[in-house]
C-alpha cells in the first residue's frame, strides 16, 4: 500500500514550497528521519525529513515545482510497487496540490562593469565647482562654525574637502596647521 508523502508546513506562514532537489531517487529505502529534499519556503531553504519508512517508488514534483502545503510530492511503498506505480500514476495536477515548474528563467546579460578605482580618482581632480561656490554659500559643520568663531578665522580662507565641498574639522585643523608661524 503507498504512502503519499505530503508537503509539510515547515514555517507558519507558509503556503507552498519548491522543490529545489530532490536527495533520493525511486527504489531508495527510506527510514524514518532521513533527509529526502530540499524545500524552498517563504522564510529559508530547509531540509525535509521523512515522517514515514518504505521505498521512495515515485517522485510526482520534479525539482523546481511548486507544491501547496499538504499536496501530495512524492509515494512510498514496498519495493515491488515501483513497476505498478510507472504504469498506473495519474499525472500531476493543481488538484492534487501540484503546481508546474516555472518556466525557465530569462537570459540575463552579464551587469556593465564599473570604473575602477583610479578612473573614480581621475575623475575627482577634474572636479566641478561644488554648490557652495556657485551660491556663495559657506557650507560648513557646526563644530567648524565654533571653532572658527574661537580661533577668529574667516571660513570663506579655508577649503572644503567633505561633500558638496563642505569645511569639516580636518579641514579647518589642516589650515590652522598651515597657517601657524614656523618656529
Amino acid at each position: 500500500m503507498a504512502i503519499d508523502v505530503c508537503m509539510p508546513r515547515l514555517s507558519d506562514t507558509m503556503e507552498e514550497g519548491r522543490i529545489l532537489k530532490w536527495l533520493r531517487q525511486p527504489g531508495d529505502r527510506i527510514e524514518i528521519g532521513d533527509i529526502i529534499a530540499e524545500v524552498e519556503t517563504d522564510k529559508a531553504d530547509m531540509e525535509m525529513e521523512a515522517l514515514d519508512e518504505g521505498v521512495l517508488i515515485e517522485i510526482l514534483v520534479p525539482e523546481g515545482g511548486m507544491v501547496q502545503v499538504g499536496g501530495v510530492m512524492a509515494r512510498l511503498g514496498a519495493a515491488d510497487e515501483i513497476a505498478a506505480a510507472d504504469s498506473a500514476a495519474p499525472a500531476p495536477t493543481a488538484e492534487n496540490g501540484i503546481a508546474e515548474p516555472p518556466p525557465p528563467a530569462p537570459t540575463v546579460s552579464p551587469p556593465t562593469p564599473t570604473p575602477k578605482v583610479r578612473e573614480l580618482r581621475e575623475i575627482r581632480v577634474q572636479r566641478e565647482p561644488t554648490p557652495a561656490e556657485e551660491t556663495g554659500r559657506l557650507l560648513a559643520s557646526p563644530v567648524v562654525r565654533r571653532m572658527a568663531q574661537e580661533l577668529r578665522l574667516d571660513l570663506s580662507q579655508v577649503p572644503g574637502s567633505g561633500p558638496g565641498g563642505r569645511i569639516v574639522k580636518r579641514d579647518l585643523e589642516a589650515y590652522t596647521a598651515a597657517q601657524a608661524p614656523l618656529d
